[in-house]
């Protein structure tokens, strides 16, 4: 008696395990994009903008050489919350709105932001335009453009 007892136990335990399974995260879905948006912000804060760079989708990092994006001037980030995640194509493209507050010259200042993000390389990464200006004294060499 003792030994189906047992048995049952242990096919319980292990029907019980596997439905656990399935209940893991959605690497595409809302709430695996929300880790990783929060993740970013909170790099901003702790001023770790190589985990920025990092993060950002593969068309940004082609043009922008990540030494000239660690040198580029930044607003402090002092705090940040997600307002809304709108999965405009799931699994492939979202926009998220982020409320934060930067510091400039000793003054706070509140910001919305809308970030649009993009599935690639099996993880979300920040869509960032390279700024026309800094496109004019960098290539992603490192050499300054030939006139």
């Amino acid at each position: 008696m003792k030994r189906k007892t047992a048995i049952v136990i242990t096919v319980c335990l292990f029907v019980l395990c596997s439905a656990c399974a399935q209940f893991q995260l959605d690497p595409r879905g809302e709430d695996a994009l929300r880790n990783r948006v929060q993740t970013l912000w909170e790099a901003k804060v702790k001023n770790d903008w190589a985990a920025v760079y990092d993060m950002t989708a593969e068309s940004y990092r082609m043009k922008v050489d990540k030494n000239a994006f660690l040198q580029a001037p930044k607003a402090a980030t002092q705090g940040f919350v997600i307002k809304e995640i709108e999965l405009v194509e799931p699994g492939k493209k979202a926009v998220v709105t982020v409320e934060s507050r930067i510091e400039v010259m000793g003054r706070q200042f509140p910001m919305a932001i809308r970030e649009t993000w993009v599935w690639e390389e099996g993880v979300w990464r920040l869509k960032l335009a390279p700024a026309a200006f800094q496109d004019l004294f960098q290539s992603k060499t490192g050499e300054k453009p030939k006139p």
